[in-house]
């Protein structure tokens, strides 16, 4: 139920290829601490060091992807998030009756199954491509000694004019945008080798991102503070204006373990809270601090992916008419009281995958939303919650294989079970046609016995196993479908029970 936007998979950027686009489009902000302890730094040879470092850790991560390229079940999912388009063609019945229409697919070469293997073999040449961007701009643009403003032994400080932030001549918006930031980089050395490249914007010189170039890891450390301390400075009354608090530090690297094996990671190493005005009413966000909070490993040898995902509780608390945002096909409300308010909590995420590029097969181990249900609360009540597992640990396994067809079988262990509260009686007011089972019902959805499903054209098989769906007020509508069965429409459903099963039931595969 709850929402998500799947972005582009194309990967066409390294850490910072925007670090000499716009300093100001930084998303995240560095730590506000500087100390000008650590090895010499050169002005002749730094930007030399910057690029070996750059070159050395992603020389070979375009190839540690490539066999991406190669496999069926990856081009077969990403092919589904970016579908090719289709066009309806309708010709006037030759009865007189409803037109006849068909539906074609407009296949080309950049949509689809052919596209994403497209795409995901064109990645080793993207990558090294905004390598080679990112390297030019540190050498000829950025680290270059007309643009020291400071040095010490241990330190070296370049203001960077307009012609670094700003690609074409005349682009004034552009140069006053620069002129507001000053941006500026601070060149430290943590030890010899090393290179630390500090983000400084206004005169104030605030710390803002600070990029680590290492010999085995590209990174960059960040405070959300301090990019709000900044946007507030440049511009008070612009689009951070109903922001009223932010803070949270979070980091991210790039490891070279070796030839073709990397580690991305990921993490809040301090809660995230943001704090602003939605229209005059009060809007809080805060995502707790996390280890390892996302991890993503590439064996280019092995052929196989390996990720781990560890984010911490997530909690929003919001005016209520922005339920419609968190919450998936809400219905219409109306009726919204200036004082209604909502808080949303998600547990978590929790779960690690390993996809094996020789089999095709995606294998998840322990996944689950935190250690607590996820839940929703207005004016201090429960409505809704959803617990994953409640008896397994709030854990489970699922295998996704696609080895020998081209419908996904996913097998769990040790069972998957959904437990869905619904408690909307208390503001059955603010919404319009509220359907009966949301009023106040416990609808559990479990797969029991080693299950194996697979979703089919007219329902969901159940290939071993079992799976029940039940109804805590409406028993009656319970659905039991053993193996060899598929959960169907039914086309003839009850008028009473529980309206959502009623619309379901056990039936034969097609």
């Amino acid at each position: 139920m709850i929402k998500s936007s799947l972005k582009s998979y194309k990967v066409r950027y390294l850490w910072s290829h925007a670090f000499y686009g716009s300093a100001v489009a930084l998303l995240l902000a560095g730590p506000a601490c500087h100390s000008d302890e650590g090895a010499p730094v050169n002005p002749k040879t730094i930007a030399l060091t910057t690029q070996t470092n750059t070159e050395a850790v992603a020389k070979h991560l375009g190839a540690a992807l490539s066999f991406m390229g190669d496999s069926d079940s990856m081009a077969e999912t990403l092919g589904k998030l970016d579908a090719c388009p289709t066009e309806e063609t309708c010709a006037d019945s030759v009865n007189g009756g409803a037109p006849d229409c068909t539906v074609d697919t407009l296949t080309n070469s950049d949509c689809g199954v052919e596209g994403a293997r497209k795409s995901l073999k064109a990645m080793s040449t993207d990558i090294d491509k905004a390598v080679a961007d990112v390297v030019e701009a540190i050498k000829t643009k950025i680290l270059v000694e007309k643009n020291i403003e400071s040095q010490t032994d241990t330190s070296i400080t370049y203001k960077l004019p307009n012609d670094v932030l700003c690609d074409m001549a005349g682009d004034t918006a552009c140069a006053m945008d620069a002129a507001k930031t000053e941006p500026r980089v601070r060149v430290t050395s943590p030890k010899e080798g090393d290179v630390d490249l500090a983000v400084l914007l206004t005169s104030s010189k605030t710390e803002v991102a600070v990029f680590h170039v290492y010999k085995d890891r590209l990174g960059v450390s960040a405070n959300l503070g301090n990019f709000y301390k900044v946007a507030k400075e440049i511009e008070p009354a612009g689009d951070i204006k109903d922001v009223t608090k932010m803070e949270g530090v979070v980091s991210v690297d790039l490891v070279r373990n070796s030839d073709k094996n990397y580690s991305a990671l990921f993490q809040v190493e301090k809660s995230i809270v943001v704090a602003a005005s939605d229209n005059g009413k009060p809007l809080n966000v805060q995502l707790d601090a996390s280890n390892k909070t996302w991890e993503l490993r590439l064996d280019g040898v092995a052929k196989n992916i390996t990720a781990a995902v560890n984010l911490g509780a997530l909690s929003v608390q919001a005016p209520l008419e922005d339920l419609g945002d968190i919450v998936d096909s809400m219905p219409i409300m109306n009726n919204i009281k200036a004082t209604d308010a909502m808080k949303f909590v998600l547990g978590g995420l929790n779960g690690s995958l390993t996809f094996d590029g020789k089999t095709d097969v995606l294998k998840f181990v322990g996944l689950g939303l935190g250690s607590k249900a996820t839940s929703v609360d207005v004016n201090g009540k429960r409505v809704f919650s959803l617990d994953v597992n409640p008896n397994s640990n709030r854990r489970f396994d699922l295998t996704l294989s696609m080895a020998d067809t081209k419908t996904p079988v996913l097998a769990f262990a040790p069972e998957f079970e959904s437990v869905f509260g619904f408690q909307f009686d208390a503001i059955k007011d603010r919404f319009q046609d509220l359907p009966d089972f949301l009023l106040n019902d416990t609808l559990t959805f479990k797969l029991g016995n080693n299950p194996s499903v697979r979703v089919l054209d007219n329902g969901l098989e159940v290939i071993t196993g079992n799976m029940k769906l039940s109804s805590k007020a409406h028993p009656e509508s319970n659905i039991s479908v053993n193996a060899g069965m598929c959960l169907i429409e039914d086309t003839t459903p009850s008028t009473t029970g529980n309206e959502f099963l009623s619309g379901l039931e056990a039936g034969a595969c097609q």
